[in-house]
């Protein structure tokens, strides 16, 4: 299955909530939650960041600097999660978007 990596800087959204809320109208419809092995959605099934076959990721510009990602799953569920760059990020977060990095990287 093909892997697809988006980075979005220049959009037109004047806040996260706005986005969020464009994301749910387009079928991102489960928050997710990240724990140790990946990300829990509303069924509590834990997906691994091997899982993620779209990831879209949009990045705000404010000072706290807020992230949106948008992850597709091997199973075809859609959903959201977001975070911070810099000093404001989650340790977890990272360590499985670097891993999700990683598999789309194998594939090219």
């Amino acid at each position: 299955m093909k892997r697809m990596y988006v980075l979005t800087t220049n959009h037109s959204f004047n806040s996260i909530e706005e986005a969020i809320a464009d994301a749910i109208n387009h079928g991102y419809d489960v928050e997710f939650m990240v724990n140790d092995r990946g990300f829990t959605g509303q069924q509590k099934t834990t997906y691994l960041p091997e899982s993620v076959v779209e990831l879209e990721v949009i990045i705000f510009s404010s000072e706290q600097k807020p992230v949106l990602y948008l992850l597709k799953m091997v199973d075809g569920m859609c959903g959201w999660m977001s975070d911070f760059l810099g000093v404001f990020a989650g340790e977890q977060l990272s360590k499985h978007l670097t891993r999700i990095k990683e598999n789309f990287a194998d594939e090219l």
